[in-house]
């Protein structure tokens, strides 16, 4: 009777995950929809939209502004609905920052020696300066929207890491490995953590 009982549970549970398989969408990833252009009457549960942007493609170079695409991607998507703006630095930060403005590019290498990213050094005066005017220039641009559309937007990260998360360079595997960095744009654990404190509270 036992295993008449788990062989049921067992066949029900496969139904009801192919049934469900059946009718999800590949842009559905819950209730927050994080890329794509699906209408909300195809995807009726989602409540709230992630809206991916680069700092490189909205300051094309020093103090020049694109705001065309940011513009009608968050019109499109944010009225009606919650939005969260997600803009991504580190490797999508602009090159003018390395070639023109100073900024040094600290190269990011594997124990082979192989190229795995960069980033800038973030502790550079010169970054801090750049950085702290995009969030400026950003939160100036967004005040200035109609209140139907500022009053969607709920939340704004700015993604210091490799993937939006917390700042720091790219080690080998990603996880848990250190990179193999020039000795002089090295920072200890207190560093980073007194880097990430300034930019979040700023």
């Amino acid at each position: 009777m036992k295993t008449k009982t788990l062989m049921f549970a067992f066949f029900f549970l496969v139904f009801i995950i192919k049934a469900n398989a059946q009718v999800a969408t590949p842009l559905n990833y819950g209730i927050w929809q994080t890329y794509g252009d699906s209408s909300v009457s195809s995807i009726p549960e989602v409540h709230g939209r992630l809206l991916n942007f680069k700092w490189k493609d909205i300051e094309t170079s020093n103090n020049v502004w694109n705001w065309t695409n940011f513009d009608k991607s968050l019109k499109k998507k944010a009225t009606g609905l919650p939005a969260m703006l997600m803009i991504f630095t580190k490797e999508n930060s602009p090159d003018w920052l390395y070639t023109s403005a100073g900024v040094p590019k600290v190269i990011e290498k594997n124990s082979n020696g192989d190229s795995v990213g960069f980033a800038p050094y973030f502790p550079d005066s010169l970054y801090k300066f750049y950085f702290k005017r995009m969030i400026d220039s950003v939160a100036n641009h967004i005040a200035a929207y109609p209140v139907s559309v500022r009053n969607s937007i709920v939340g704004i990260q700015n993604c210091m890491g490799e993937e939006g998360d917390y700042i720091g360079y790219r080690g080998e595997d990603r996880v848990g490995e250190d990179p193999v960095i020039d000795p002089q744009y090295r920072l200890t654990t207190q560093q980073f953590t007194d880097l990430f404190r300034e930019f979040t509270l700023y």
